[in-house]
């Protein structure tokens, strides 16, 4: 047998954790039946299995294959010892394994020679699953409620139930009566099936009237507003129809709309009166207001305390207006939260009380709450001192007290919470040290009006314990270099009892890998006389020797067998290896082209001596074709499609195929990625591409085609590496000849470049990023194979920042650098190659690409290029953001002088939408540095963020 390499000691205790699940991780497909003839014997005998056969009926395929398959999974075989439990084992082994629509078994023979015979149905896969009539629905939305998915095995029993979960989406969505049909046809091949779902559906519920009671302070205009339900009423046909979850949502947000409007108090309730015969809706909404609420804080604090305290420790612990004050648990948790957050400030003493009052306003009763805060003294820790130690020094255990004294630049505020885990972290030093028996208390002195407190720290030591030998017993599995590197107690290091358990873990993960998943290790520590030394062994119980059975995979319709078996790392006939099976687990879960995928083992809960494994997957749509148009400022209006496979030729390589029409020409590539190099973690991309562009305000325009491929390494979880190599012919059209060119500048070239880069990505979403950093730094290498004009170095510095300091309101900083170093002999960049800045993606309010100019109006590009921006966005609710934004940029080390050869600035609001896809944005940008005849600024729109 080949020897399984071995992982590092920190993985066994998930590994171990994880091994139980697994042996019971399958799902009955049906429950075992009644094994005939049982029930009253003994569950262990004298007798025998003489002979065990397995009868496939009605096979699909081969049947020699399901007989292997069966043979595989029973726990019971010819020579065996016979018992019940074995035998419902096996029945439940073949139920769990979901691989067979029927299970029977009927016993024969005698009480010492029995004869078993089982009768199993394979079970049907279903193939692909039609669904016709789903409009308005998503296909996904459907197949999201239905227990079928294509590769599972089918259960013709489920049929109506299928039926019935359609149904009652469709009810839920706002149909009237919806008829759902569910049928099985045979599949392209034996043994798989068809399952087509037929939707029927004529007329739906329509939100007819809307009436609102008991309200008083606000219109019912203004409640409506609020409510999507009545927003999509609006809508005809269809896409109006009314959906009770809607309004569910609906009457939460009114109540908090309340809420803040100082009425905490309010319940919102409602009822609904459908008439089938119509379809007509009538909801009522009943409102109980309550009393509208004013508070105030009462707090004797000085100026800067108030200023510093009250403000940011009051407001944020009064959650009135977030959760509400129904039977006033809002201002108990109110109350809660500011002492709370006082005696983290260091006012121990603090007294909070709520004092209510009621008066008659001019609409409605006002209920004033005041919040009477007695802060008393603020304890400040006047000294720190450590008594009793020798063993350890002082130094260390102060490293472990976050408790420190007061001082010129430490507020030294005491927190007794704060001083209870100080105490902690020394009693764990001591245990790391080897003091099994130290004890650590605290003693406190406040003086007389508690504004300071003396803190002393009392240590009683104790006999400290050293490891004086280590063994293993029970076990030649391991070598004394591997059983050396696993267990922390070492002869001479501390005795630290907490690290046992972990060693016992090491080492049974250890032994587990050799093939042998139900080995126990056991440690056992003799203590000398007087306690300063310990004898440490541990005792392996190895256990059976499992080693891997098959490997069955289903579910997969166009993912190839053999990619699967790749990226599983485990083989038949190997020594069993639970982590090296679980890292397969998840190479295989990773795959964008599986919607889900489960696993089952058979016989590792049982101690069976081989583990069966199942594989069931589910494969996404490999095929899909997008099609988009829109305007966008940088390109005009546009037309784009792509048509892909996110699986070509079974292996998870997405292909596809891309196309864009704009006012600015046209571009069109063919590319491939495989998130699997060669089977390794690098991700490869590979392309070849044309386009002829000519961008707004440019005197040239570029035409090229070529090839290019990059890999990408992950790193960490967050940063990662790549290099892209390219191939390019390019070629100028329509150009004005510059100051110092000649007719061949304007000629086709061969580039070839070398682009190695480094990405750190922390934002918490790519969409609509809120908080995070994004920073990209690459190094083009460019080398042209005609002639020197390509010969350059290019740097490009991408700097992205997110903030959000308050619930609705986001900060983002950019800034960018890029920078074109020549090495050729003349020195001199082709202008398709220079930086221009002006526009929608870079600094708004200026024409594109017209930042710089010459005096003739020409745009002007060069080597250096400055861009940074800051915006500020103010998430207004429904989807909708206000922002408003601040750009600068300059183009340095120009071939000609431009108009204005300095930083150029711009500012301006917007207003965007957000949509799953991206923020559509409609911005104006005015131009902060306006010389003749440029224009007062411009108006932007883009979809997604600039940064």
């Amino acid at each position: 047998m080949n020897t399984v390499p071995r992982p590092r000691a920190a993985v066994w205790i998930p590994v171990l954790v994880l091994a139980w699940a697994m042996g019971g991780a399958g799902v009955r497909a049906q429950e075992a039946p009644a094994v005939p003839g049982f029930g009253s014997e003994q569950d262990e005998g004298s007798g025998r299995v003489e002979e065990v056969l397995v009868e496939i009926l009605r096979p699909p395929g081969d049947p020699e294959v399901w007989r292997g398959m069966a043979r595989q999974i029973l726990f019971l075989h010819e020579g065996d010892p016979f018992s019940e439990a074995r035998l419902q084992e096996s029945l439940d082994a073949l139920n769990a394994s979901a691989e067979f629509e029927e299970v029977r078994v009927e016993r024969g023979g005698t009480a010492d020679r029995v004869r078993l015979r089982f009768e199993l149905v394979p079970a049907r896969r279903i193939e692909r699953i039609r669904i016709r009539g789903n409009q308005p629905l998503f296909e996904s939305q459907v197949l999201e409620v239905m227990t079928f998915y294509p590769g599972n095995p089918f259960r013709p029993e489920a049929l109506e139930e299928q039926e019935r979960l359609v149904e009652e989406l469709y009810r839920r969505q706002g149909f009237i009566e919806p008829r759902v049909t569910v049928r099985a046809d045979r599949g392209s091949e034996e043994g798989l099936v068809v399952v087509t779902v037929t939707i029927e559906r004529d007329r739906v519920l329509s939100l007819d009237r809307l009436v609102f009671h008991g309200r008083e302070r606000f219109s019912q205009a203004r409640l409506k507003t609020r409510m999507t339900a009545w927003w999509q009423s609006l809508l005809p046909g269809m896409p109006g129809r009314f959906e009770e979850e809607k309004l569910r949502r609906d009457a939460r947000t009114l109540s908090r709309f309340y809420w803040k409007k100082r009425y905490p108090e309010c319940r919102v309730e409602y009822e609904v009166h459908e008439d089938p015969g119509t379809g007509a809706v009538a909801v009522d909404v009943w409102i109980e207001e309550g009393p509208r609420y004013e508070v105030r804080v009462e707090e004797d604090m000085g100026f800067w305390e108030w200023t510093f305290v009250w403000r940011r420790r009051v407001n944020q612990n009064i959650v009135l207006s977030e959760a509400g004050n129904r039977n006033d648990s809002g201002l108990r948790r109110s109350v809660r939260g500011i002492r709370s957050r006082y005696k983290e400030a260091g006012y121990l003493d603090a007294a909070v009380r709520a004092e209510t009052s009621h008066t008659l306003g001019e609409a409605t009763v006002v209920r004033g709450v005041t919040f009477v805060i007695d802060p008393g003294p603020r304890s400040f820790v006047e000294s720190i001192e450590i008594q009793g130690n020798e063993g350890v020094g002082e130094k260390q255990i102060r490293k472990q007290i976050l408790t420190t004294e007061r001082g010129c630049f430490r507020r030294g505020v005491f927190v007794p919470e704060t001083l209870d885990e100080d105490i902690l972290g020394v009693q764990a030093l001591y245990l790391q040290e080897g003091y099994r028996d130290a004890e650590i208390r605290e003693q406190l002195v406040f003086s007389d009006d508690r504004r300071r407190v003396a803190v002393r720290v009392d240590v009683e030591e104790g006999t400290r314990t050293e490891v004086a030998s280590m063994e293993v017993t029970g076990t030649d599995l391991l070598s004394e270099k591997e059983v050396n590197k696993a267990v922390g107690l070492q002869a001479g290091t501390p005795f630290r009892s907490y690290m046992l358990q972990g060693d016992e873990n090491a080492l049974a993960g250890l032994i587990a890998e050799r093939g042998y998943p139900h080995a126990v290790v056991k440690g056992e520590v003799r203590f000398d006389d007087d306690g300063r030394l310990a004898h440490v062994v541990y005792r392996v119980e190895p256990g059976p020797f499992v080693e891997m059975g098959e490997i069955y995979f289903a579910g997969y319709l166009k993912t190839r067998e053999r990619f699967l078996r790749r990226l599983l790392e485990v083989e038949t006939g190997e020594p069993f290896s639970l982590s090296r099976l679980l890292r397969g687990q998840r190479e295989v879960r990773d795959l964008d082209v599986f919607r889900s995928v489960s696993f089952r083992t058979i016989g590792l809960k049982e101690q069976a001596p081989r583990v069966t494994l199942f594989v069931d997957v589910e494969e996404t749509k490999p095929y899909y074709l997008q099609v988009g148009a829109g305007y966008a400022t940088e390109k005009g209006v546009f037309g784009n499609a792509q048509l892909g496979d996110r699986n070509f030729l079974g292996r998870s390589i997405n292909t596809w195929l891309q196309g864009e029409v704009s006012e600015i020409g046209y571009t069109g590539s063919l590319s491939a990625s495989d998130p699997r190099f060669l089977g390794t973690r690098i991700a490869s991309t590979y392309s070849v591409y044309g386009e002829r562009i000519r961008e707004f305000n440019q005197n040239f325009g570029t035409e090229l085609v070529g090839a290019r491929t990059g890999f990408e390494r992950r790193l960490t979880r967050r940063l990662l590496a790549g290099v892209q190599f390219n191939l390019e012919r390019r070629r100028l059209f329509d150009g004005q000849l510059g100051e110092g060119a000649g007719p061949e500048y304007y000629d086709a070239r061969t580039v070839y470049g070398a682009t190695p880069s480094l990405r750190l990505d922390t934002r918490d979403s790519r969409i609509r990023p809120r908080q995070g950093v994004y920073a990209n730094l690459s190094v083009q290498v460019s080398k042209g194979l005609d002639d020197s004009l390509d010969d350059f170095l290019r740097y490009k510095l991408d700097v992205s920042f997110f903030l959000t300091p308050l619930n609705r309101l986001t900060l983002a900083w950019l800034g960018r650098a890029g920078f074109l170093d020549p090495y050729g002999p003349g020195g001199r960049v082709p202008e398709d190659q220079l930086f221009y800045l002006g526009g929608t993606q870079n600094v708004r309010g200026f024409r594109e690409n017209m930042l710089a100019y010459d005096a003739l109006g020409n745009p002007v590009g060069g080597r250096l290029s400055l861009t940074g921006g800051v915006e500020a966005r103010v998430d207004l609710g429904y989807n909708l953001e206000a922002v408003a934004f601040f750009d600068a940029g300059r183009i340095l080390q120009t071939d000609a002088r431009p108009v204005a050869d300095r930083i150029r600035c711009s500012a301006g609001p917007g207003l965007g939408y957000a949509t799953p896809i991206g923020t559509l944005s409609l911005m104006y940008g005015f131009n902060l540095d306006r010389r003749p005849p440029e224009s007062l600024g411009r108006l932007h729109f883009l979809i997604g963020y600039r940064f």
